[in-house]
């Protein structure tokens, strides 16, 4: 049963907020602080924290301890069987659903089987925590190695890739002598890009649990003055780019653009125009979500400096973000100009592009932008047809790309009045979004069946729709 918390509401209305300007300060959408205060939805820990701190109440004074207490019972259950050591087995070079497998940390975990966590000075719930990462991503290889890979997902397989170094770094924070910074930078050079990797295939949960103990070594060899400083600078700006976009996808819009910010200063650390281009770009998407196209703008008019030193990919990346952007403002004749420029600039071998492996940018992402456009200059076909080019091109898997292809199509059925399709649409996208626990496509999808409502309210076909957004 669904309880409104009439004490966040309480606490917004003692300051005469609306829901907008509440939503404005936590650095939500306004349909997300509705829902919390409906009791639809609880947001996400460092979201509440901000909350907090907005309101300058405690989470219980807000209605949230259930969420504290929560958390809480998950870590007594994380800690109910502490791990007095950690043992790490070696295993020989192997393929794992297209993936090369080397034991390349072996030499870390020589010296981690020596050592017992206890004796580290890890005695940490974190530590423990980290244990159990670590013993389960083996256990995920071991498993991956004995069946020849047979059954077990390139996402798998990464996330295991991925989870190993993660839980290393935790076991080790604050013991230095154990990791050399150039061990460090090495697990990083391939770990960052696999990270982008697994989001793309649908790995936004791993991806969301591993990130941060990668950034924190990388921030911490990027700010102190060394011979590693360049590069930690480098990954590290990669990293905030992804963790960004992690953000985003739980609609927290604040520390989504802190990331961004965070790595427009590394990649000004670092001397690469083609990290500050790409941070820009992440600031940009902050702000089309939150429907500020001026600031959008800006952004993009930001990173136009840098485009004389950057890649085409980032190019024609920029190209097509001031082609909707433009759209949304109304510019249309700006829009189609920039929108050509895009096409003119984006590379047929994208994947090729050196700044790949870390924006993903591809086909989709120049298509998406150009459907938009065309939804805002209130040509609902030319956006339909751009969809429908570019769909055999989207993995079928509830990837990011497919859940927002999903969304964009629903977004285009609507506005050609096309009830049936947009009926269809917006069924598989909630469903698709609540399986991938997307809280940003869940909250598009609701829009465009707000919409829908006031076009067909009364239709028997879009009021079977409300049991998909209760």
């Amino acid at each position: 049963m669904v309880v409104p918390n009439r004490k966040l509401e309480a606490a917004r209305l003692s300051k005469r907020w609306s829901i907008a300007l509440a939503s404005e300060k936590v650095g939500v959408s306004a349909n997300t602080f509705n829902r919390w205060e409906r009791g639809l939805q609880v947001p996400q820990l460092s979201t509440l924290d901000k909350l907090c701190q907005v309101f300058e109440l405690s989470p219980a004074d807000l209605g949230f301890d259930h969420v504290i207490n929560a958390r809480r019972r998950e870590h007594v259950q994380v800690n109910s069987h502490p791990t007095p050591g950690v043992q790490f087995p070696r295993w020989p070079v192997t393929t794992v659903a297209g993936i090369q497998i080397v034991s390349s940390v072996t030499p870390l975990f020589d010296r981690l089987t020596h050592d017992p966590v206890e004796q580290c000075g890890c005695t940490t719930p974190v530590a423990d925590t980290c244990v159990e990462q670590a013993q389960r991503s083996f256990d995920s290889m071991d498993l991956a190695i004995r069946k020849g890979g047979e059954g077990v997902s390139r996402r798998q397989a990464i996330a295991a890739l991925i989870g190993t170094p993660a839980a290393v770094f935790g076991i080790t924070q604050g013991m230095n002598q154990l990791l050399h910074p150039e061990e460090v930078l090495s697990l990083c050079t391939v770990n960052i890009p696999l990270s982008w990797q697994l989001y793309f295939e649908g790995g936004l949960k791993e991806v969301e649990q591993l990130l941060h103990s990668y950034l924190s070594r990388l921030s911490d060899l990027a700010q102190q003055p060394s011979r590693y400083q360049g590069r930690a600078a480098l990954l590290a700006s990669q990293g905030h780019q992804l963790a960004s976009l992690v953000a985003l996808q739980h609609q927290n819009f604040g520390t989504a653009y802190s990331h961004a910010q965070q790595a427009l200063t590394y990649g000004e650390q670092a001397g690469d125009p083609n990290l500050q281009a790409t941070s820009l770009i992440r600031q940009a998407q902050v702000h089309l979500y939150l429907k500020r196209p001026r600031q959008r703008l800006q952004a993009y008019e930001r990173s136009l400096q840098y485009l004389g030193q950057t890649s085409p990919l980032l190019q024609g990346r920029v190209y097509a973000g001031l082609a909707e952007t433009h759209g949304h403002l109304g510019n249309q004749q700006e829009a189609q100009y920039f929108l050509g420029l895009a096409h003119k600039a984006f590379p047929a071998s994208y994947s090729d592009d050196p700044n790949y492996v870390y924006t993903h940018f591809n086909l989709w992402s120049i298509s998406a932008l150009e459907g938009l456009m065309y939804l805002h200059i209130k040509q609902p076909e030319h956006a339909q047809q751009t969809f429908s080019n570019i769909e055999t091109l989207v993995p079928n898997q509830l990837v990011p790309n497919r859940l927002e292809l999903m969304v964009r199509q629903s977004e285009a059925a609507c506005a050609l009045n096309d009830r049936d399709m947009a009926c269809a649409h917006v069924t598989m996208a909630a469903r698709s979004a609540i399986t991938a626990g997307n809280e940003l496509r869940y909250n598009e999808i609701y829009h465009v069946y707000e919409q829908m409502q006031g076009k067909w309210g009364r239709d028997t076909k879009v009021r079977e729709l409300e049991d998909l957004f209760r």
